[in-house]
């Protein structure tokens, strides 16, 4: 099994280093004909294009994710401008029923006898 040998060879990552990418290729072209070095140029070409294609993808799924996260963010500042609100409002609630009770605590003092009544 050992001895089976790819017919394709090693695709190079996108990020590989230039530097082994030129003395590859120098030394790649020392050794080929004109039809192999076509065949070869086919070949990274296919490389180039497969992977192109392959990071196509891989950008729609990042702004997909974007999309997702600024989705998420709105709906949490939507929560917490809600809850706000309702912070807001419960506050303003309770300073008017302490205010009435001041009123109220203020009147029965000024008039204990009226205020009883009118309760």
């Amino acid at each position: 099994m050992s001895s089976m040998t790819s017919k394709f060879p090693q695709q190079k990552s996108i990020f590989s280093d230039p530097d082994e990418d030129i003395l590859e290729k120098e030394v790649m072209e020392s050794h080929v004909t004109p039809k192999l070095k076509r065949r070869k140029d086919d070949i990274l070409e296919l490389i180039r294009v497969k992977e192109f294609a392959a990071q196509k993808p891989r950008e729609e799924e990042l702004c997909i994710k974007r999309e997702k996260l600024e989705i998420l963010e709105l709906e949490k500042n939507s929560e917490m401008e809600e809850r706000n609100r309702k912070l807001a409002l419960e506050e303003r609630r309770l300073t008017l029923e302490e205010k009435k009770l001041e009123f109220e605590m203020k009147y029965r003092d000024k008039n204990p006898t009226s205020f009883f009544q009118s309760v």
